[in-house]
């Protein structure tokens, strides 16, 4: 498998962005899509996940005694509300993180009870591992805090071996991140360069927020959530209009466990409204909590214990207890008329709307005559019908978004293979604001690789690219932004020939116009492997000034990093005389033949991202990669002819690599060696 992605900036490593998903089982659905475009295996990869969801909430709930009426339940509402559906749509690998959620959180509750202790940790482990792989470090943080809360609640609910849930809890993330480390670990070295690494702002911190009219759309099916700019979370986070009444019961206890999903719920709709409450503000000051951002996103914390405790009120009146009936019934006639009101007020109304709220009157009618079991069985029905209306009011919002995209992408792919691998192009999206003249370098679509989303790493941009490009410092990592606009010098360092944009030509000849589909070729892109004529040696910083003030012909004039590098040997100062021949070029490998008729060594400059893991050799051996630019790759060159190779191999996938074969291994091996165990044990029993 390629270790590096050639389609996206000036070259990227494929493990290193954990938002592509690149080794998650789950999205096999786009490795065999046939044609490559991401969208209909986007909508494989959703129901995958609905399904799991389902699954992993249902075992969650049992876990933690509920019927299986009441568990089902809780996992029907967990895997279709709307905010879940919302991500699949927009963010699927925020999707494919967030099904693994109750697993986890199932694994601790039976890892700490007596019994198969060591099972339920290894299953926890591989949950643990595959939200890892899923490609949203977010959510996994997120978990990873209700994980340990809740082994906090289960160990002090216990009279005796208070210490098993925190041992739990310990071992399945321990496990989990062994077993992940192939893609933990070089993860974690291209965040290390980004600005990420240091946290965000307190701005970015808040922005995107939810509006605390978010709270409609539990209620409603088809409902716009608000949030703050720039866009409404469709399909609001509908739970189902008799499933907040459920909830309300489910609350209604001094169970530790019910204490604790009532306050994470509360707590998590603080955070998720952001600046409308001190409490994002003093959230701020966690250590790892303030490298995220969107708080919005908060609200999947809020669904989740939404659809847990209505599994817990389900079960209250199922089981008869005291009061449930009344605290139900007087809840579900609160939502009922919540939905009806608005149906004589706006022109249009969908379906969906009249079933929640007529399952709702038929569901209290049912519980006040108390056919409880009856009434258990509409509302499952009623939940099951609007949340299958929300679904298709997201889905159906989405395809708008689609066409502009892949007609570009097929364009630049027809171009041709360049120097840098096959069918290499970079493209330049146009901006959204005028002030930003264009963004995202790199192709937006899955190329050879099969990954759901090549632009998933924006986030943890590579540092001196981000600067070398003047990405504007304004608290967004949406997308690096170029400021400067057309003959943009390091667009020329990196050989950007082709530009591909949904608005204007960036003033190139333009080759494709279609609406919303613009692929021009620039003229003054620089040749991607070349001799310069100098070389001006700096620093970092200096190197970076000096590339803003634009005052070299970037094509004759290399300027290097050279802290922490041997001293340059004699460079070529004249117009260098040479030949350039690429033999072999793959996605993390160049093999070079190259010439100079000088008597001094040359500076070969290879325009992809100098990162952390390239190894390059000269006749075979091993010479130092100097940073030219402050982003791309400068190899000094011998008089005369030599091989010159490249190769992508960082020491991080390696030692992941150990780490979680190894952890593999073993975990095998404990499984083989307690199956026999259990079979010798059950022998005896039998003689």
């Amino acid at each position: 498998m390629p270790l590096w992605n050639p389609y996206q900036f000036a070259g990227f490593p494929l493990l290193g962005d954990i938002t592509s998903g690149a080794l998650y089982p789950g999205n096999l659905p786009f490795l065999l899509d046939s044609d490559g475009t991401r969208y209909r295996a986007r909508d494989r990869v959703a129901a995958l996940h609905f399904v799991l969801a389902a699954l992993f909430m249902y075992v969650l709930a049992r876990s933690l005694a509920l019927s299986p009426m009441a568990a089902s339940l809780a996992s029907l509402v967990y895997a279709g509300n709307g905010f879940l559906l919302f991500l699949a749509g927009r963010w699927i690998q925020a999707q494919n993180s967030a099904v693994w959620l109750p697993l986890v959180l199932a694994a601790i509750v039976r890892a700490s009870m007596a019994g198969r202790t060591a099972t339920w940790i290894g299953i926890g482990a591989v949950a643990v591992a595959l939200q890892v792989l899923s490609g949203y470090p977010q959510y996994v943080f997120y978990t990873g805090l209700l994980a340990g809360t809740l082994a906090l609640v289960l160990s002090g609910g216990r009279e005796g071996a208070r210490w098993r849930p925190l041992v739990a809890v310990a071992a399945i993330y321990a496990l989990g991140a062994a077993l992940a480390a192939v893609q933990l670990l070089p993860a974690i070295e291209v965040a290390s360069l980004s600005r990420r690494a240091a946290g965000v702002s307190l701005e970015e911190f808040l922005a995107l927020s939810a509006a605390p009219g978010v709270l409609g759309g539990l209620l409603m099916p088809r409902a716009f959530a608000p949030t703050i700019h720039p866009y409404f979370i469709f399909g609001g986070i509908f739970v189902g209009t008799l499933v907040v009444a459920l909830a309300l019961e489910g609350a209604r206890s001094k169970a530790r466990v019910r204490i604790f999903l009532t306050m994470t719920l509360l707590v998590t709709f603080l955070l998720a409204v952001g600046p409308f409450t001190p409490v994002g503000t003093l959230a701020y000051r966690i250590p790892g909590l303030n490298a995220f951002r969107y708080p919005f996103k908060h609200l999947l914390e809020v669904v989740f214990c939404i659809a847990l405790l209505a599994g817990f009120g389900a079960q209250s009146l199922l089981d008869g207890r005291r009061g449930a009936r009344t605290c139900i019934a007087l809840g579900a006639l609160f939502t009922a008329s919540w939905t009806i009101w608005p149906l004589h007020v706006l022109p249009a109304q969908h379906w969906s709307r009249f079933v929640a709220a007529g399952g709702t009157l038929l569901f209290v009618g049912l519980v006040l005559l108390d056919r409880r079991r009856v009434a258990m069985a509409v509302a499952l029905a009623t939940v099951w019908i609007t949340l299958a209306a929300n679904r298709s009011a997201v889905f159906l919002w989405e395809s708008p978004e689609i066409p502009g995209v892949p007609p570009t992408a097929d364009t630049l792919a027809q171009l041709g293979p360049t120097l840098l691998g096959p069918r290499y192009v970079a493209a330049l999206w146009l901006a959204l604001r005028p002030d930003a003249a264009h963004g995202l370098l790199g192709t937006d679509y899955p190329t050879e690789f099969r990954v759901p989303s090549v632009h998933g790493s924006t986030p943890f941009v590579w540092g001196p690219l981000r600067d070398a490009l003047w990405i504007s410092e304004d608290g967004t990592f949406t997308r690096p932004r170029v400021v400067s606009s057309g003959p943009d010098q390091a667009l020329d360092v990196l050989g950007v020939r082709y530009v591909g944009s949904t608005g204007k030509p960036l003033g190139a000849p333009v080759i494709q116009d279609l609406p919303r589909a613009i692929v021009a070729e620039r003229s003054r892109a620089l040749p991607a492997l070349r001799f310069v004529d100098s070389v001006l040696c700096l620093g970092r910083d200096s190197t970076l000034e000096e590339l803003h003030r634009r005052r070299y012909d970037l094509g004759a004039v290399a300027l290097l990093d050279c802290e922490g590098q041997p001293p340059l040997p004699e460079i070529a100062a004249a117009r260098v005389p040479s030949r350039i021949a690429l033999h072999a070029g793959e996605p993390g490998y160049l093999r070079i033949a190259a010439r100079l008729h000088t008597s001094a060594s040359g500076l070969l400059v290879v325009s992809q991202a100098d990162l952390p893991g390239w190894r390059a050799r000269v006749d075979g051996v091993d010479t130092p990669i100097y940073r030219a630019y402050g982003m791309v790759q400068g190899i000094v060159v011998p008089p005369g002819r030599h091989d010159v190779e490249l190769e992508y191999l960082p020491r991080t996938f390696v030692a992941g690599s150990v780490i979680s074969l190894v952890t593999l291994l073993g975990g095998l091996g404990a499984c083989v060696v307690a199956h026999r165990r259990r079979r010798r044990g059950g022998g005896g029993l039998r003689s």
